[in-house]
């Protein structure tokens, strides 16, 4: 069974395409009861955030999800009642309208209206913050959130050094707006915090870099494809497979530069035998030569 992040009752977790994201390096803090833990991210990907409260019944719970220090959404737990998992894919930007949670690259600009505009601090997380609430009232109408950051994936090209070297070129961001039914939302009080999950998203070549994640177990290629083990040495329209046509290949030509040559070698000793054969005086013993003019 593989690790999740779960600490003091409260578990949770990112999906992207249907798959729970592998979580590494996860640290737990009992004083601050927090749990820390990082994630794989890619530009242009949606994502949900799944939360799972502690099982205890006997009070109100709600669990508030945060991405780069923004609020984007929250859910209730009402006591006496079943208890199930809960999950975050969009931000409601109207009681009819919401937009998908999305991974997208930073732009850095020179506006200086976004200087002070991110908290470096919460960039690259995504946090889930539970509590124990007390539940003011139900059935409110919708509650414009501070979407400004929540829309604008651009950073100033001053933040960075304090930005990039952590987080490289993906940040949170928000997809385009959809329908979704009407609802209506509860307002609380937060009495005591129960647990804080914390993923720190980066792309899986900063988490390889820096030794969170481990290496890719893909060999490197050396741009010719092998066959594998379990090839059958036919592909789909039964002919043989790439690299073994390759490698029959090479061995024809290397036959045949083998052929050749020893070809130009036989070619170059049968002509120096017949420059020598043809430059050698003939001389016969016991024969006279005349040297005289």
């Amino acid at each position: 069974m593989r690790w999740k992040m779960k600490f003091l009752e409260c578990e949770a977790h990112i999906i992207v395409d249907g798959e729970e994201l592998p979580e590494y390096g996860i640290e737990y803090d009992g004083e601050t009861k927090t749990a820390v833990c990082w994630v794989p991210s890619q530009a242009g990907k949606s994502f949900s955030i799944t939360g799972i409260p502690p099982k205890q019944s006997d009070i109100d719970v709600a669990i508030y999800f945060h991405t780069d220090g923004g609020f984007v959404g929250g859910n209730v737990f009402h006591k006496g009642r079943p208890w199930a998992p809960t999950s975050r894919s969009h931000v409601d930007t109207s009681a009819t309208t919401s937009r998908p949670l999305m991974f997208a690259s930073i732009e850095l600009t020179d506006d200086d209206t976004l200087l002070n505009s991110a908290n470096p601090k919460n960039l690259g997380e995504i946090t889930l913050r539970i509590y124990h609430v007390e539940i003011k009232s139900e059935n409110n109408p919708f509650k414009e959130l501070a979407m400004s950051r929540l829309t604008n994936n651009q950073i100033h090209q001053r933040s960075k050094k304090a930005v990039t070297h952590k987080i490289k070129p993906v940040i949170f961001a928000l997809g385009p707006e959809v329908e979704q039914p009407a609802k209506t939302y509860t307002s609380c009080d937060s009495r005591e915090m129960l647990c804080n999950l914390t993923f720190k998203y980066r792309s899986i070549d900063v988490l390889r870099a820096n030794g969170i994640a481990p290496p890719s177990s893909i060999p490197p290629t050396d741009g010719k494809r092998k066959a594998s083990e379990d090839d059958d040495g036919e592909d789909d329209d039964g002919k043989e497979q790439d690299s073994t046509e390759d490698d029959q290949e090479e061995e024809q030509d290397q036959a045949q530069l083998k052929t050749l040559l020893e070809q130009v070698k036989a070619l170059e000793a049968k002509m120096t035998k017949a420059r020598k054969t043809e430059h050698r005086p003939v001389f016969i013993p016991g024969e006279v030569i005349d040297l005289t003019l």
